[in-house]
């Protein structure tokens, strides 16, 4: 035999052989396979590798039949080179699946058929085929032979391989199910090849290749093993924040496309990668990983790394190890672990021993809280909730933040969360990661009895969550909307006026009319939850208490000036098709009730009742509004404090309007409406408000902030005001905005998170002439026309070389410490707890107010403080925390942290660390 002949024969020989019957081998009676508890980790395996793409997986004990198996080893082999059907096997059909892997494998001499026409390919494969098939794939066929032959020696071969770890002994003839088809394959793309090492004429030498296999050789890949420090955006790594999903295994960082990449993160791995592309394309977790995971409700304490918790419906107990140098993990994101963040009351803890030692080194918390969905700035992608004003869950993918966002299972757009919705979140504490799923269960009904951790309505028992306990007070004959979490568990009650009848910003109307039928009239409204929308009125509606036609004069006349909008807050109804058949309009309160009557709870009537009046402004010098916003007390004083309060931003030229008695001119941007919440607010200032519909505590169920904007067209460079929140600027670029206009886009970081705005074309040359456009790392102040920036004050002016100088006096930044907005720097002497003290070397000194010792400024700070990092050399600005500030009294002054604080009336607001 020649050379080139014998290494083709040794090549197919080494390949696979043809499927055919065979005797049987002495082993289990039973064909029944038991189910592998890592059945699905392998499965995922060949899945990233599209091995199992095209057979149904769903069922393990479901018989894989001759066709699929070829299908599938074909896939392993990484065979690029299809085949075309010549009609060989009369039974293999032009419609099969299969039928190119088929005539692949055969013409490659990888098999043959039952029968020089027939393949079987609807058959089952077998035993002892499979084995076969793969001992001689992975090249081990003359081992196999002077073994035993075939079945016995193919069989120990495959043993010796470890084709066969992780399942059970079959007759030869036994069908395999899926089960053990896919653990088999799975070995085999891991197992050491037996290649060839030398060919004469004589003979073939082959020789095992430690550490080649399928992966390697076929599919080119390159293997890493070790414990996940990053999969997806999940990470074990202190201050992780990466744009795009990555898989980290010790200091090896690769792209990842993989699904649920997140649930490696902690195990002890093998992975494989493309070298050229740095994208990891399959992963297999180690059996020497031990896992456990339990509820966090069933902790019952954590102490000296010893985790116990309950395990039975009898109270009884285990404890846990815990590693010494174990990382905690919540909702994706590393963070030191106090003890009550292993008691929790929704989700769960999953313990990883990933080295084998049986102590857990890695927990991963996955905790769920719950939000009942009060509005939405779409905008800027954040839902508020409806108890918890200060709660901003931001829902985006961008500048660092991911979320997953499902409602009854299906990915969906924070645009179609609507109000009432119940959200259970998994949100990570620095809030850049947020797995959300939306519930829309519910149930209408009275409540007939109460328990003590029950609550029955019409008679069935529901459980209630720790929303539910800590924000709603049930009682016997209560009637509503009960709204569940995806565990049914009662979370909210929505009163059922409240499921017809909302608040809503009046924008436009229109009429058209139809011979056949009467006039279709529509209104177009900013509703409570945050989105603009248009509803049909019905033919006949209430309007002010009376039944009108839609075309009702009066009703028209109240909307509407000519084509311009009377622009105000409404309360509107819909009947069950949708349609409006109700609309209030706002009236002030009976200033000469007796207070009993005046601040009686009125919601429940459908009242739209206006007890604070943004017309009775007050002129105080230092800036204008009718009520003094205080964040400390969530006080918009003296007026009331705010709730579960919705805040709608409306463009302050309404209101001006109004107080100089003049006609609005024309229809505004309908970006400038949005809802906010108090977290989002700058701390105090003067502020232009109506408040409606008190509760029985005097706090309004709705206020409407007038806030600078104009309308399309007509916009204007302003000043921003002193109490405009803080911007940190990462990017200054050119663009083309949406209407296809040149100007400028700033990138920035402020109280909202980061946020990216184009300049007003209008304004946009003035800011150029009077040098307001801000550079790279620069404080500044923002003030808006709809989505449009129309007015910057550069606070913080950078001189390009790494230092900076304070614009004191200029555009609102006061000059004394207690004004409502300016700024001290320098380097930190001591950062511990609440409080920061600054060696200043920027002050607004003055002569009134005393110097400070050595240049030393003692502050407090609290969570409403918002605290960002610029790295100096790249302009690049991540969210921070306080604990990333070193301190001179830490590290010395030379690596010490130096700070800019945004002040107002001598309270930090905004902290910016320079790295």
């Amino acid at each position: 035999m020649n050379k080139i002949k014998l290494i083709l024969c040794l090549l197919l020989s080494m390949s696979l052989i043809p499927l055919g019957s065979f005797g049987v081998f002495a082993s289990s009676d039973s064909a029944a396979v038991l189910e592998g508890s890592t059945y699905n980790t392998e499965l995922e395996f060949l899945s990233y590798l599209g091995i199992t793409d095209g057979i149904d997986t769903t069922d393990y004990y479901r018989t894989i039949t001759r066709a699929e198996f070829v299908s599938m080893v074909v896939k392993m082999l990484n065979i690029s080179h299809t085949s075309e059907s010549d009609g060989r096997f009369t039974d293999v059909k032009e419609n099969n699946p299969h039928i190119s892997a088929i005539y692949t494998a055969y013409n490659f001499g990888l098999l043959k058929g039952t029968s020089d026409t027939t393949f079987s390919p609807d058959m089952p494969i077998t035993y002892a085929a499979a084995v076969k098939i793969l001992v001689s794939a992975l090249g081990y066929e003359e081992y196999a032979y002077l073994s035993g032959g075939y079945p016995t020696g193919y069989i120990k071969q495959a043993d010796y391989v470890g084709i066969l770890d992780g399942t059970i002994d079959h007759s030869v003839d036994a069908s395999l199910s899926c089960g053990t088809v896919v653990t088999m394959i799975s070995n085999s793309l891991t197992a050491n090849l037996r290649k060839i090492v030398s060919v004469t004429d004589e003979y073939v030498q082959t020789a095992v290749a430690d550490g080649e296999n399928c992966l390697t050789q076929y599919f080119k890949l390159t293997h890493i093993s070790g414990v996940v420090t990053t999969a997806g955006y999940h990470s074990m790594i202190d201050g992780y924040n990466e744009e795009e999903s990555m898989f980290e295994i010790g200091d090896v960082a690769l792209d990842c496309s993989l699904s649920n990449a997140e649930k490696y993160l902690g195990y002890d791995v093998d992975a494989w990668y493309d070298a050229k592309t740095k994208n990891v394309a399959a992963v297999r977790t180690k059996n020497t990983n031990n896992t456990l995971t339990i509820n966090g409700s069933d902790v019952e304490s954590f102490s000296n790394f010893k985790l116990t918790s309950v395990v039975d419906d009898y109270d009884n107990t285990k404890s846990y190890t815990i590693d010494k140098g174990y990382t905690f993990v919540l909702n994706g994101r590393v963070k030191p672990a106090s003890k009550s963040d292993f008691c929790f009351e929704s989700g769960t803890l999953t313990l990883i021993d990933n080295n084998g030692d049986r102590c857990y080194d890695v927990v991963v918390s996955n905790q769920k809280s719950y939000v009942v969905v009060r509005g939405i700035n779409t905008t800027d992608k954040i839902v508020y909730d409806k108890n918890r004003n200060d709660i901003r869950l931001i829902l985006k993918e961008e500048n660092g933040y991911h979320f997953n966002l499902t409602k009854d299972g299906i990915p969906i757009d924070v645009a179609e969360i609507s109000a009432d919705d119940v959200l259970e979140v998994a949100q990570s504490a620095d809030g850049f990661l947020a797995d959300v799923r939306v519930c829309t269960g519910s149930v209408r009904g009275t409540i007939t009895a109460i328990g003590q951790n029950e609550i029955y309505v019409n008679g069935e028992m529901y459980e209630p969550n720790e929303y539910f306990t800590k924000y709603c007070t049930p009682e016997i004959g209560q009637s509503g909307t009960f709204c569940f979490d995806p565990n049914g568990r009662i979370t909210y009650i929505s009163e059922l006026y409240i499921n017809s009848v909302q608040y809503a910003y009046f924008l436009d109307m229109a009429v058209s009319h139809n011979s056949l039928a009467a006039a279709d009239v529509k209104i177009k409204v900013f509703t409570e939850s945050g989105k603009i929308e248009i509803f049909s009125l019905c033919e006949r509606l209430s309007f002010e208490g009376e039944s009108v036609y839609n075309t009702n004069e009066d009703l028209s006349k109240a909307l509407m000036n000519g084509t311009i909008p009377n622009y105000q807050l409404i309360r509107f109804g819909t009947d069950a098709n949708g349609l409006v058949n109700m609309i209030d309009l706002s009236e002030d309160v009976d200033e000469n009730a007796d207070l009993v009557a005046k601040y009686a709870v009125t919601t429940s009537d459908n009242s739209l009742t206006r007890y604070v009046k943004a017309e009775e402004k007050r002129d105080t010098g230092v800036g204008e509004g009718n009520a003094y916003w205080r964040k400390a007390g969530s006080a918009f004083a003296p007026y009331f404090t705010v709730g579960s309060t919705v805040i709608m931003q409306v463009p302050k030229s309404i209101i001006t309007s109004r107080i100089n008695n003049t006609p609005i001119d024309g229809k505004f941007d309908e970006s400038a409406f949005t809802i906010t919440g108090t977290g989002s607010l700058p701390n105090y200032g003067w502020r232009y408000v109506d408040a409606y519909d008190y509760d029985d505590s005097m706090t309004p169920k709705i206020v409407v902030m007038y806030y600078g904007s104009a309308k399309p067209g007509e916009v204007v460079r302003v000043i921003p005001d002193e109490n405009d929140p803080i911007h940190l600027v990462e990017n200054v670029v050119d663009c083309i905005n949406e209407d296809g206009e040149k100007t400028k886009r700033i990138y920035s970081y402020s109280n909202n998170g980061f946020r990216i705005n184009d300049i007003a074309v209008e304004v946009l040359s003035e800011l150029e002439l009077n040098s307001l456009i801000p550079k790279v790392g620069e404080a500044v102040r923002l003030s808006f026309s709809g989505k449009y920036i129309n007015g910057i004050a550069r606070d913080v002016i950078s001189d390009g070389k790494g230092g900076f100088t304070v614009q004191y006096g200029v555009d609102g930044v006061g000059d004394t410490p207690i004004d409502a907005h300016t700024y001290i720097s320098g380097k930190v002497l001591s950062c511990v707890d609440s409080s920061i003290v600054v060696k200043t070397d920027n002050y607004p000194d003055s002569a009134i107010y005393p110097t400070p010792i050595d240049g030393l400024c003692s502050l407090r700070t609290t969570s409403d403080t918002v605290v960002a990092v610029l790295n100096t050399e790249t302009g690049l600005v991540e969210h921070g925390v306080l604990s990333e500030i070193s301190d001179i009294r830490s590290v010395g002054e030379e690596d010490a942290s130096y700070v800019c604080i945004g002040l107002g009336a001598y309270e930090p607001e905004f902290i910016i660390i320079y790295k």
